[in-house]
């Protein structure tokens, strides 16, 4: 049953990815015709404009799902591989942080970043913490009212860091926990 589960998720993944990589190199094509072509008028170019960032921004958040659900069957069968690089933990976790700062404040909420250190040398793998926590602040953007606060804290160990994201949003229902917790513990 677990072999028919991961080759159902590796298929869906691959023949998702497909269409959706023709899709998103469509729309990158467009945005060059588009950026170089004067438009008719401001109000139509501000439309295009908008409507290709719509598309490009979920082509790419298609593209994370399936790369989630390609990393859910690499890790069930044992292959997913980690690229560990010494790098400040601090910047990396910042960086992914402030990048989505803009978006944050454009739906009226708060971010905090807050850490007890500046710098922190671990070896890490960039790509995947990227992912995980932006996960994580999409969860807390997606959950948290207008007006509501995100933040983001590292805590220092001796040898780890300790980063949270915690929000003031519906939370997780108690009887949901459990499933969502069993599920990270197998």
């Amino acid at each position: 049953m677990i072999d028919l589960k991961l080759s159902f998720f590796s298929n869906v993944s691959h023949e998702l990815k497909t269409p959706l990589n023709i899709i998103l190199g469509t729309v990158q094509l467009l945005n060059t015709i588009h950026q170089e072509q004067e438009p008719l008028s401001c109000q139509h170019y501000h439309s295009v404009e908008k409507y290709i960032y719509m598309l490009k921004q979920n082509c790419y958040r298609l593209l994370r799902l399936i790369d989630n659900l390609i990393d859910i069957t690499r890790i069930d069968t044992g292959f997913l591989k980690v690229n560990l690089k010494n790098q400040n933990i601090v910047s990396v976790i910042e960086d992914i942080t402030l990048s989505v700062s803009e978006y944050i404040k454009d739906r009226g909420l708060n971010l905090i970043f807050d850490t007890e250190i500046e710098e922190k040398i671990l070896a890490c793998d960039s790509d995947k913490i990227e992912r995980i926590m932006l996960n994580l602040l999409s969860n807390a953007i997606k959950f948290t009212n207008p007006n509501g606060l995100i933040k983001v804290h590292l805590y220092d160990g001796v040898d780890y860091i300790k980063i949270t994201v915690k929000d003031n949003g519906v939370g997780i229902p108690a009887d949901m926990k459990e499933k969502y917790f069993d599920v990270l513990d197998k």
